[in-house]
């Protein structure tokens, strides 16, 4: 009994250390601070000030009085000193990346800059642009910083002005690792695919046996666009491509021929998340999501037609809109990537769709099968 008592005591212990350790405290020279609410006034004001609610009274500390404080939300700022303008101001740089190689950012009006503290050097500030010559840009220094590690060699050329991509190339630098950078691409789409008029409804049953799977085939020329998710091997991608398919079938009888026509001109938008493993040239990925389509040319033409041994007789002709104007559904796919070089990829893809007419009226579903190339430029 004794000692389950104290494997609780030890464990409720160790989780109370774990929880306090994540949360907010702020530092001076000589006392840290656990537990106190810290308030986030958002970027630019927690790079001069540390607002921390004592009592349900606030007090600002200014960055000469705290060294270091963190929010609720494990965000951590610093207190640096940092050339501005024509004086050197202390402030609090937001950590970043915090390891052999760290990385700092200070976001003040107007200005947004980067430092990197390399073995626990003095500060390198990175700017976006060298104001004595604007073609120097922050990917040439970072390239001279990081020349021992030859696979950020090409990275440097992807890496955005931004937090998570600058991050996740820091991160990747401590580690010197290989593997593909993240970074948004676009392209061009050229693929061939099947579409099959699927039979559902009551309305339509008289062309069950006739219309249904009759598969069409057509080219699919379109362009794309894929924006990683937090700079992980997830993305959001999006494609919007055309299609031009038509059907003509004929039912006929010793007494009457039933004749369906449909010509359909279509745009694609499929709105997919993607993961693409991180294989250095050869990479699969899968994706999946909502396919959306906008049937902008979409006629119909049913031809009910009497056969006698004498003549022949059009009785009716039905232009009712068997397919659906507006369709959604869902797409799945699957392919491999295939690295050119540091930028360009060509891609292959297998792809799946399951269309649903958005009307009133019975119309006919779509199951396409696509087989898609496209390249990034």
């Amino acid at each position: 009994m004794k000692l389950r008592h104290i494997t609780i005591f030890l464990f409720l212990y160790t989780a109370s250390l774990g929880a306090f350790g994540q949360g907010s405290f702020f530092r001076t020279d000589s006392v840290s601070y656990y537990g106190s609410k810290i308030i986030d006034n958002g970027a630019i004001k927690n790079a001069m000030q540390c607002e921390v609610e004592e009592n349900k009274k606030s007090r600002i500390y200014s960055p000469n009085e705290v060294q270091e404080y963190r929010l609720g939300d494990g965000q951590v700022y610093i207190s640096k000193s940092i050339q501005l303008g024509d004086s050197v101001k202390r402030v609090f740089l937001l950590q970043l990346v915090k390891a052999k190689t760290t990385l700092y950012v200070y976001n003040g009006k107007n200005i947004k800059l980067f430092y990197v503290e390399k073995d626990s050097t003095s500060l390198i500030e990175l700017p976006k642009y060298h104001k004595e010559n604007k073609k120097v840009d922050f990917r040439i220094d970072l390239s001279k910083m990081t020349d021992d590690c030859q696979g950020m060699k090409d990275v440097t050329k992807l890496v955005s002005y931004a937090d998570n991509s600058m991050s996740k190339f820091i991160s990747n630098y401590n580690i010197c690792s290989s593997k593909p950078f993240p970074f948004i691409r676009y392209g061009f789409i050229l693929g061939y695919g099947f579409q099959d008029l699927e039979f559902v409804g009551n309305n339509i049953y008289k062309f069950e046996s006739f219309v249904s799977n009759r598969y069409k085939g057509g080219f699919l020329p379109g362009v794309f666009v894929d924006c990683p998710i937090l700079m992980s091997y997830f993305s959001f991608h999006a494609d919007v491509y055309f299609s031009k398919y038509g059907y003509s079938f004929t039912k006929t009888t010793a007494e009457r021929s039933l004749d369906f026509v449909n010509n359909t001109t279509s745009i694609h938008m499929p709105l997919l998340v993607r993961y693409t493993f991180p294989e250095i040239t050869l990479r699969p990925f899968v994706n999946a999501g909502l396919n959306c389509t906008y049937n902008f040319r979409n006629n119909t033409a049913v031809y009910n037609t009497l056969i006698n041994p004498g003549y022949v007789l059009l009785q009716s002709v039905d232009h009712q809109p068997y397919v659906s104007k507006y369709q959604l559904g869902f797409s799945v796919g699957a392919g491999i990537e295939y690295k050119l070089n540091y930028k360009h990829s060509a891609f292959i893809e297998l792809r799946y769709n399951k269309q649903l007419g958005l009307s009133l009226i019975d119309t006919f579903n779509n199951m396409h099968l696509q087989l898609l190339t496209s390249i990034n430029i």
